[in-house]
């Protein structure tokens, strides 16, 4: 998030803290895409912080999202980490560069738009978090060479984690589905380790329902209502990209 590039660019000034974060939540001002880091003391690693510190911060970055319902009905967060410990090994790594893929991490996917109680298998890396981002709002890929250009993987029945169609990594969209619509209930969907930059877990679906969803798209819950698209990743850093709508990091 700190490239010079950025930082000697009017960019820096989408660089803000969690108060901030926070009350844009709270009056709808938050931009369509924001990057929540947490700090030292809340990252979960084991020389400042704790597991259930960083989970007390997710929680809290949920809940205020939650609290706008105009907001959350718009909404996808998407979680992960930058670290691994190995124990999330399932399957297949992909060679997706020079350099293959990293090691897998847990992944959750948390909205009202998501299936609860599910497990996801396809492959996806932390670059799937700017495919979803390109996806949903139409946009081109980073650039001519970096790996969110690479396909979506095809089904392989055998085995999920080594998609025919290799190098390829999902855009996440299989998380959302119309059959979501109903309850209103907190759940849990969770999916396989991926890879990366790092290679995403069997990811989880934290999922609360929602009536009347008829769109294709985030941000589309009706035709009756006009909300505005809203993906947070809580991610360290998903690639070395010129972030078209940098928000929000934790200070």
């Amino acid at each position: 998030l700190f490239f010079q590039y950025i930082m000697d660019s009017s960019q820096k000034n989408n660089i803000q803290g969690m108060t901030q974060f926070y009350q844009q939540a709270a009056s709808d001002s938050l931009p369509s895409v924001s990057f929540v880091r947490p700090d030292a003391t809340n990252d979960g690693h084991p020389a400042s912080s704790t597991p259930a510190l960083l989970q007390n911060f997710v929680q809290n970055v949920v809940e205020h999202v939650q609290a706008n319902k105009k907001l959350w009905y718009s909404s996808a967060i998407t979680f992960t980490v930058d670290s691994t410990g190995g124990y999330y090994q399932p399957g297949h790594n992909q060679a997706l560069t020079y350099f293959g893929d990293g090691g897998s991490i847990p992944f959750l996917m948390i909205s009202p738009y998501v299936t609860p109680g599910t497990v996801h298998h396809t492959y996806a890396d932390t670059d799937s978090m700017d495919k979803l981002v390109e996806s949903n709002w139409k946009l081109p890929p980073i650039a001519a060479d970096t790996v969110d250009n690479l396909p979506n993987p095809l089904p392989n029945p055998s085995n999920p984690y080594l998609p025919p169609n290799e190098p390829a990594i999902s855009d996440l969209s299989g998380y959302f589905t119309q059959s979501s619509v109903g309850g209103g209930t907190a759940a849990v969907a969770t999916a396989d380790a991926g890879h990366s930059a790092r290679h995403l877990s069997d990811s989880g679906s934290l999922a609360a329902t929602s009536p009347g969803w008829q769109g294709s798209e985030l941000g589309a819950p009706s035709p009756s209502q006009d909300l505005a698209g809203s993906v947070i990743g809580a991610a360290r850093s998903l690639s070395q990209k010129d972030l078209r709508a940098l928000s929000v990091v934790g200070a």
